[in-house]
């Protein structure tokens, strides 16, 4: 019995692949009725009132559920779009951080370079060394944290997209089908109620939230491009023989003054407001729709453990 019901989870897991959503919710309908109009049968053989009473209500769910695909399916053509263009901004603010990343690394080995020259000067048995770019360092840890903070960004955002990009595939694929089939059924019409929820809610809400603060975003940074478009870190080259002037360290405060003024301004915007803020605005837009969603599909589960982890 055990092989037989493992066997039939791995089907469904591939079926669900293989076939679309729309599909896989219609197999599970016919199955859930199937199984009802079993235990009906089954309650007339035994003269069961209970069983029979039971088969017909269920089947009253069984029809508010096709209604509820209907509804989802209508949604899905007009809505069609939502996972590839939220995918596509995605990628637009990607674009940005990974060249933030470029120009950061770039910079790096040029300070790198830049501050580890010296001179070394030796006159018989006896030498001396000294460096005049030693200021140069004092820009790698500022430069540092940016690395630190573009990585952060570009994990965020990344998984927002894996996220987005699997709603229209195995998330719908499979968690629909499943809560379809699940909610058939009184005790199991919670966890069936959760599935389709996190379905939709995943299919449609996450998609609509991201676009629709990514919007906000885009319109902000066209209006003040200080937090906008690309950036550079010019730093000039270091004399190392200049010990009698100050003309590397002015070459030194001069680019932390444009970086600070330019270049991170623009990288912990990209980082808190493009990447962090829209990420956890939209994971917890998303959440909250699953427990409104589950009210509308029928059941009730407290679903603030899943906010928590978010």
């Amino acid at each position: 019995m055990k092989k037989l019901a493992l066997f039939i989870i791995l089907f469904v897991f591939s079926l669900s692949f293989a076939t679309g959503w729309q599909q896989m919710s219609i197999i599970a309908i016919i199955i859930s009725v199937m199984i009802l109009g079993l235990i009906f049968a089954v309650g007339h053989i035994i003269d069961s009132n209970e069983m029979k009473f039971l088969a017909k209500d269920e089947m009253v769910q069984v029809i508010a559920t096709i209604l509820m695909i209907g509804a989802i399916t209508s949604f899905a053509a007009f809505f069609s779009s939502l996972s590839t263009d939220a995918s596509t901004s995605v990628d637009s603010s990607l674009q940005h951080i990974i060249s933030a990343n470029n120009v950061l690394g770039d910079s790096a080995t040029v300070i790198g370079k830049e501050g580890s020259k010296s001179i070394w000067c030796s006159f018989s048995a006896v030498g001396f060394g000294t460096s005049a770019c030693t200021g140069y360092r004092m820009v790698s840890p500022p430069i540092s944290m940016s690395f630190q903070l573009t990585g952060v960004a570009l994990a965020e955002l990344n998984a927002l997209k894996f996220l987005i990009d699997t709603s229209s595939t195995w998330i719908m694929n499979l968690l629909l089908p499943m809560g379809v089939f699940l909610r058939t059924f009184k005790y199991t019409r919670g966890a069936g109620s959760l599935f389709i929820a996190t379905a939709v809610a995943f299919y449609f809400v996450l998609p609509v939230a991201y676009l629709a603060i990514h919007d906000m975003i885009v319109n902000f940074m066209s209006n003040n491009p200080e937090y906008s478009g690309n950036f550079s870190f010019p730093i000039a080259e270091c004399d190392e023989y200049a010990i009698d002037n100050t003309q590397n360290e002015e070459n030194v405060i001069t680019a932390f003054s444009s970086a600070t003024s330019s270049a991170f301004p623009k990288i912990l915007y990209r980082f808190l407001i493009d990447a962090t803020l829209t990420v956890v605005v939209s994971l917890v837009v998303t959440v909250s729709a699953i427990r409104f969603l589950m009210g509308i599909a029928g059941a009730e589960i407290d679903v603030q453990a899943i906010g928590r982890l978010i």
